[in-house]
């Protein structure tokens, strides 16, 4: 669980499901259906890179800020 307000990178992510390639990660939430309730919009890149989000970066940054998420 990513708890409201906090985020986590691909990689911390994958450490914690014991998934070498954060990729893979990336791949399985692009692949979500339900962004509200599977909240993977609080899952970013080492480097904050907003534009791996499928739904769109306006989308992200618009969640972020209900969320109070500094980035």
């Amino acid at each position: 669980t990513i708890s409201y307000g906090n985020t986590i990178t691909y990689k911390e992510l994958g450490e914690k499901c014991n998934i070498e390639n954060p990729r893979v990660i990336g791949m399985a939430m692009k692949a979500n259906p339900l962004p509200l309730i599977f909240p993977c919009h609080r899952v970013m890149s080492k480097d904050k890179n907003k534009n791996f989000y499928s739904p769109g970066v306006f989308y992200k940054d618009f969640l972020h800020r209900l969320e109070n998420i500094k980035t």
